[in-house]
């Protein structure tokens, strides 16, 4: 058990910030003291590669972030753990217009934007790569998430359409 008053600066600034941190829905519905995370999280997930998108989007979108980036409970994290696929081709996959279908047909739609739900994306069938064939397209759709991912950082606004159309 975590004791905060042994820790005075981050006692302090978590006071600051008490009524956000008391507000939380976790906290309301647990008896969690305020200060405490109800689902504790891994580093690595924040600071290493992963997958990203949010909890409600406007448009059915998954990001590959290889910075560190922190967020609250509106944002699904998806890592590599197991290393079985590359992040690249998973990113490919889970964001074509195959899959894009496959998550509208079982998410929930709140106004313009599709609630996403940790247990869809988890569901969501991942093509195997069973044979070599299947591993050339794989290697070539992680080819193209590369240059999606590199026009993309020397300019957001590079039009990826063709690129996209090949995945």
């Amino acid at each position: 058990s975590f004791d905060i008053e042994l820790c005075s600066e981050i006692k302090d600034y978590l006071e600051k910030n008490k009524t956000r941190l008391i507000d939380r829905a976790q906290i309301k519905r647990s008896k969690q003291k305020w200060y405490t995370l109800l689902w504790p999280r891994n580093k690595e997930l924040f600071e290493g590669n992963a997958i990203v998108t949010s909890y409600r989007p406007s448009n059915i979108d998954f990001a590959f972030k290889d910075f560190t980036f922190y967020s609250g409970t509106d944002t699904y994290y998806i890592s590599n753990p197991n290393e079985k696929y590359s992040l690249l081709f998973i990113l490919g996959a889970i964001n074509s217009v195959v899959a894009k279908a496959w998550f509208f047909n079982r998410g929930k739609v709140k106004g313009k934007a599709l609630e996403m739900t940790g247990d869809n994306i988890e569901k969501f069938p991942v093509p195997q790569i069973k044979n070599s064939r299947d591993k050339e397209n794989a290697d070539k759709i992680n080819i193209l998430v590369e240059k999606i991912i590199e026009n993309k950082k020397k300019d957001s606004e590079f039009d990826t359409g063709e690129l996209e159309v090949e995945i």
